[in-house]
């Protein structure tokens, strides 16, 4: 088996179902991987959250971000299109 990495994985999990966080959870701990998981349940608040990182003098982007491409009110997919345009997702509010 592959050695841990030395430093936590820093996830970022934009999911509204809470079996699927919670499998999630679980790999990560039976695979015994050291992380930091933050959650959030829809993609206006994946946005407040990606928007605060940029704002940082010292910034923690996540290593990872599980995103679930279904969500309700805003499609994951245009959450996707705004974290990969820096330019559009520090200017937009939505």
């Amino acid at each position: 088996m592959a050695t841990p990495p030395a430093l936590p994985l820093r996830i970022l999990v934009v999911e509204d179902n809470p079996v699927d966080v919670y499998l999630i959870r679980w790999v990560l701990t039976a695979h015994e991987l050291p992380h930091y998981l933050h959650v959030v349940d829809n993609a206006d608040h994946a946005m407040h959250y990606v928007d605060d990182l940029t704002q940082q003098d010292r910034r923690m982007s996540p290593t990872l971000m599980l995103l679930d491409l279904t969500l309700p009110q805003r499609d994951g997919r245009e959450l996707l299109q705004r974290v990969r345009s820096p330019r559009k997702a520090q200017t937009c509010k939505w």
